[in-house]
Parts: C-alpha cells; sequence; structure tokens
C-alpha cells in the first residue's frame, strides 16, 4: 500500500511537470499553389496535428504566391468564400480543436493567427476574432481594422475549443496559427495515475 501511495505521489508530481504546453504551429506553407487565388482547401488537412477549419460559407480556399508585405509567412494562406469560385474572403474561417487525429473535441490555454491582405488596400473595415468554449459560450472577443495583424487570445486555463475569424469588406485571409497542446507525455503520465487508482480501488 505504501508503495503505491509513493508512486503516485511520483506520478502526481511528474504529471505537473510533464503537462509542460507545446505550441503547434500551422502556416499552410507547404501545400502545393500554383496560382494567387488557390485550389479548394480541405478543412481536415490538419486534423493529425490536432485542428479542424470550416466555413459557413461554401467552402475554404487556399491562396498562394503571397509576398512578406501581405503575410507573416510567405507564400501561403486561407480563406473562406460565399462562392464557389475562388473569389472573395467574405465568410468566417472557423477552427475547431481536436485529440490530433480523432475529431473528439478538445481545448487548449492559448492561440494565435495572423490576419492577411495586401497593406495597400484602401479601405480599413473591421473584422472580428471570438473564442468559444467547449460549451459554445463567447470567452473573449476581439476586433480590429489592421489589414496585417496577429490576434493572440491566451486563458488561464485550458478552456478554448474554437476560435472564429470574421473578416470585414476588405476580404482578409487567415494565416499562421499557432495554439498551445498538452505535451505527449503528460497524456501517458495521465493513463498512469488513472492506473494506480484503478488499482487502489480495487484493493
Amino acid at each position: 500500500m505504501r508503495h503505491l501511495f509513493y508512486s503516485l505521489a511520483v506520478c502526481v508530481v511528474l504529471l505537473h511537470a510533464g503537462f509542460a504546453i507545446a505550441a503547434t504551429t500551422i502556416d499552410f506553407d507547404e501545400l502545393v499553389v500554383t496560382t494567387l487565388r488557390g485550389p479548394p482547401f480541405n478543412g481536415d488537412s490538419y486534423i493529425s496535428r490536432g485542428v479542424r477549419f470550416s466555413t459557413t460559407g461554401v467552402g475554404l480556399f487556399l491562396e498562394g504566391l503571397r509576398g512578406p508585405d501581405t503575410t507573416d509567412s510567405p507564400p501561403n494562406e486561407i480563406y473562406a468564400s460565399s462562392e464557389t469560385g475562388p473569389n472573395f474572403a467574405d465568410r468566417p474561417v472557423i477552427v475547431d480543436f481536436v485529440v490530433p487525429g480523432t475529431t473528439a473535441p478538445t481545448t487548449v490555454g492559448s492561440v494565435s493567427f495572423f490576419v492577411s491582405d495586401p497593406p495597400q488596400e484602401p479601405l480599413r473595415n473591421t473584422w472580428s476574432a471570438e473564442i468559444f468554449g467547449l460549451d459554445g459560450a463567447s470567452l473573449s472577443r476581439q476586433t480590429g481594422t489592421a489589414q496585417t495583424a496577429r490576434v493572440s487570445f491566451s486563458r488561464p486555463q485550458a478552456d478554448i475549443s474554437r476560435l472564429v475569424f470574421t473578416p470585414s469588406i476588405d476580404f482578409e485571409g487567415f494565416d499562421t496559427l499557432r495554439f498551445d497542446v498538452p505535451e505527449p507525455a503528460g497524456v501517458w503520465l495521465l493513463v498512469t495515475v488513472a492506473g494506480l487508482l484503478r488499482r487502489f480501488r480495487a484493493g
């Protein structure tokens, strides 16, 4: 019994250390695009890395051949459109966080992305970014008019389940998503602690 308690105590300490946060970055730059307005973008392209993309429009599109004056990670970005042709970035880009490799929803503690639009465009209208919990409740919202800007949200606990970026009528795109996930070691330690607790209750 004493050995079991010692083992459990060690696992709890390691669990606290093992849940160090690992940052995941998705910049879309490994995808091949040969024109400025690229092909449709598969929202499940990065499900293995813990994120799914969707929109309320007809689809998501990949946009390539962008320069450093447009995005923080050339050449690619994505956007959502109300049209089947890749023309207008006029619908929300929705980001749902999932357990990597599955469709099971999960949460993260911080998230950021880059608003992408040619800085030479004259219009300065308001875009918005909003984060939500697993229950669908809004946790925080930011708005802005900058055509190239880094938007960041950070929470005291890992409760962000969804990010929604809504462009203005200036047709802004979405680039370089970053979010925090638990290290795999932390997940393994959770399983170990659960097993020890089961042994304790069975004994």
